[in-house]
């Protein structure tokens, strides 16, 4: 009976022939038993890899995943698929000189390895940047503090300025001010008519170290000594009215002539006639001539009488300030000298230089420097020459 049913498996193609069935032996041969050659090789493998910290890739299949799709995924749930984690990192909220450093491949050496900005700085070019910027922020400042100092002290000054021009009385204005044009033309007329030999007498008198900034009462001490009178430079600083806060060089003499001050025609005929009225030479008064021009200055010379003029140190062009007082504008530069003549056949005029002596200068600059100031002189003359 059994044999029959084989039988009929056998014709059916179901079962194999009795001789084709697979032995014990056979079963061990196959890759399938775990006890093959190659199973025991890829086990061996495995253990090799893992002992030399590699792992053996894993070889998968998708034919046997489509075959089999409960094996390949297992008992789990499939997993959600997660976002690509992003390879560079972000911007710092500080801007870019503090995001993180990072190395990626650029052709380009003179871009970064950050997106492809220009490349950042190192430390030192950074502290180099933050230092000139601090440095920038001090200059500002500076530059406003000394605007501001500036601002302040030329309001200071000129408050000061119109309480002088307030002060003064007008009887100083009306004895120490320049006389009328026509005045002046009658006092030259006079002086002509009686000449003297004052200026060919005109001794030096040097302002030296003691007294820097003495031009103009050594000037006047060696007109009025070409005149017989015995005054020096330390006589004629005493009859000076100061402005130690150096605000009124007009009336006034603004500073000290032994380290820094000025002062203009009024300030030395007021002076002079004190002087004058000390020394009982009442039949002498100085004489503010300012606005004479250079030609009228050459014939009072003529006459033989020395002019005080107001010119500059060593001929160098006048350097005027932005400081005006009772209409007469400050010089930097400002010096006072004496003429008394002239020689090369008035190609050259002598002056007494409390600087340098007696010295010669050229008359067309010694002119244009006398116009440039504003012609600015003073005379001591006898009381009988005025009208």
């Amino acid at each position: 009976m059994n044999t029959m049913f084989d039988e009929r498996l056998r014709l059916c193609g179901c079962m194999l022939p009795q001789e084709e069935a697979p032995s014990q032996v056979d079963f061990l041969l196959s890759p399938a038993s775990p006890a093959s050659p190659a199973a025991i090789s890829q086990e061996r493998y495995s253990r090799e890899s893992y002992a030399h910290g590699t792992r053996p890739r894993r070889r998968s299949s998708r034919k046997a995943a489509a075959q089999n799709p409960q094996a390949s995924r297992g008992n789990s749930a499939p997993r959600k698929r997660l976002p690509r984690q992003r390879t560079r990192p972000p911007a710092s909220r500080a801007g870019i000189l503090f995001r993180p450093r990072t190395s990626r491949t650029c052709s380009n050496p003179a871009l970064s390895t950050y997106g492809g900005r220009p490349s950042r700085m190192t430390g030192a070019k950074r502290a180099a940047g933050v230092a000139a910027k601090i440095a920038c922020a001090l200059i500002i400042v500076a530059v406003l503090v000394v605007v501001t100092r500036m601002l302040s002290q030329s309001i200071v000054r000129d408050a000061a300025a119109s309480e002088a021009e307030a002060t003064t009385s007008a009887t100083l204005r009306a004895f120490t001010g320049p006389i009328e044009d026509d005045e002046r033309t009658t006092l030259i007329e006079n002086l002509a008519a009686a000449p003297v030999k004052y200026a060919e007498h005109v001794p030096e008198v040097l302002q030296g170290d003691a007294y820097p900034s003495g031009c103009e009462p050594a000037a006047l001490a060696s007109v009025l000594q070409s005149m017989d009178m015995d005054a020096s430079l330390e006589d004629v600083l005493g009859y000076l009215n100061y402005d130690p806060d150096f605000i009124d060089f007009v009336y006034h003499y603004a500073g000290d002539p032994a380290g820094s001050g000025s002062a203009w025609p009024p300030a030395m005929v007021d002076a002079a006639n004190r002087y004058l009225d000390s020394a009982s030479s009442a039949n002498y008064a100085a004489i503010n001539i300012n606005g004479a021009s250079f030609s009228e200055v050459i014939d009072i010379i003529s006459a033989g009488y020395p002019v005080m003029v107001w010119t500059t140190m060593y001929m160098e062009e006048p350097e005027f300030s932005d400081y005006t007082i009772f209409w007469y504008q400050f010089v930097v530069n400002n010096h006072c000298v004496v003429v008394c003549g002239l020689t090369d056949n008035g190609e050259s005029v002598q002056v007494m230089d409390p600087l340098e002596g007696i010295v010669e200068r050229n008359a067309t600059d010694f002119a244009r420097i006398y116009e440039e100031r504003g012609c600015l002189a003073m005379i001591v003359v006898p009381t009988s020459a005025i009208a």
